[in-house]
C-alpha cells in the first residue's frame, strides 16, 4: 500500500517512485525505507486535481439520482414541489456539463 503525497510536508516524506515495464506498474524505494515505515508518493500537480473532478461528478450523479427518485414518489398534483425537484436536477445537470468542460483528459498535452 503506497499513499500519496498531497502537501508540501508530505512530499518531503516522499521514498517511492513508480515504475513501468510493459503492462506492469510497479513501485520501487528512492531511499532506504525502515520496516513499518509509510510508503509515500508524489504523483504529480495534476493528480489530486483529477480526483476532486471525479469526485465532485460522481457527487452530481448521485445527487440527480436522488432528486429523480424525490419527484418520481412525489404526487403529480404537487407541482410547487415536482417543479422545485425538476429545478434542482436541471442545476445539477448543469454544474456536470462545466465541470466536464473543464476535464482535459481526452486532449493530449502539449509538454
Amino acid at each position: 500500500f503506497v499513499n500519496g503525497a498531497m502537501t508540501a510536508q508530505q512530499r518531503r516524506k516522499v521514498n517511492v517512485r513508480s515504475a513501468q515495464r510493459g503492462a506492469d506498474i510497479f513501485f520501487v524505494t528512492t531511499k532506504r525505507v525502515p520496516r513499518g515505515a509509510e510508503l509515500v508518493i508524489d504523483y504529480g500537480p495534476t493528480y489530486w486535481q483529477g480526483m476532486r473532478f471525479q469526485t465532485r461528478a460522481k457527487e452530481l450523479r448521485k445527487e440527480v439520482r436522488q432528486l429523480k427518485a424525490e419527484l418520481a414518489r412525489t404526487p403529480g398534483g404537487d407541482r410547487r414541489k415536482r417543479t422545485e425537484f425538476k429545478e434542482q436536477i436541471d442545476r445539477c445537470k448543469w454544474d456536470r456539463e462545466k465541470l466536464e468542460d473543464l476535464d482535459d483528459s481526452d486532449v493530449d498535452s502539449d509538454d
